[in-house]
């Protein structure tokens, strides 16, 4: 319990350094509040910005790898910090600038490969399915975790269909334009399949 504690205290701490270096970069961006189109910046600072994301998520590993044993239980700490510090990262946000002004707002969400735009409430779904596979994982106590290839098959479906999701909007945004439409359809599709493995592991606990 101690190690989950921990792990939430880091996730959140992580997203408020995260959420003030936003504000910092809304401030010379974007004076007058986040919009699309993305407004220009130069190639030295957009690689900077990759770079700390890149680097980001390289934390985020690297904590979940420290904290705990075994490659499940470290995907399962993953997915909690991520998630924690997804949410909390707009919390902090909203705390910050009062923004968004709404769950449906567009937000730029993360740069690598490609720009991904959604509503703000996309990721944060994503992220509470996340904190779910961390719970499953965790359930596992008595029983080694691991994944059918069927399970497996359906669960890497369910994170490329999120992620195709996310990306639908990449290229009329790096061209400058507004991001038109998001594909909800693909979100739903990508979570229910996520959601069918986490359930269908969830029923094998109690055989």
């Amino acid at each position: 319990m101690k190690r989950i504690i921990f792990l939430i205290i880091f996730a959140i701490s992580f997203a408020y350094i995260e959420a003030s270096v936003v504000v910092y970069l809304r401030d010379i961006l974007y004076p007058d509040g986040f919009s699309f189109p993305l407004r220009y910046i130069s190639p030295l600072r957009a690689i900077i910005e990759i770079g700390r994301e890149f680097f980001s998520i390289i934390l985020l590993f690297s904590v979940a790898f420290l904290s705990s044993k075994g490659f499940w239980k470290r995907f399962g700490a993953f997915c909690l910090i991520f998630g924690v510090w997804d949410i909390f990262f707009y919390i902090w946000l909203k705390i910050f600038l009062n923004w968004p002004s709404s769950l449906l707002e567009w937000d730029l969400l993360f740069l690598i490969p490609a720009p991904w735009t959604g509503p703000v409430i996309a990721p944060i779904i994503v992220s509470l399915t996340l904190i779910l596979i961390f719970i499953l994982i965790e359930l596992f106590k008595d029983k080694p975790f691991k994944l059918s290839p069927f399970h497996a098959i359906l669960s890497i479906l369910g994170f490329l269909v999120i992620f195709v999701s996310f990306i639908w909007n990449a290229i009329p945004v790096a061209r400058g334009e507004i991001p038109q439409k998001y594909p909800w359809y693909l979100l739903a599709l990508g979570e229910i399949l996520l959601i069918y493995v986490i359930i269908s592991k969830a029923r094998g606990l109690f055989k």
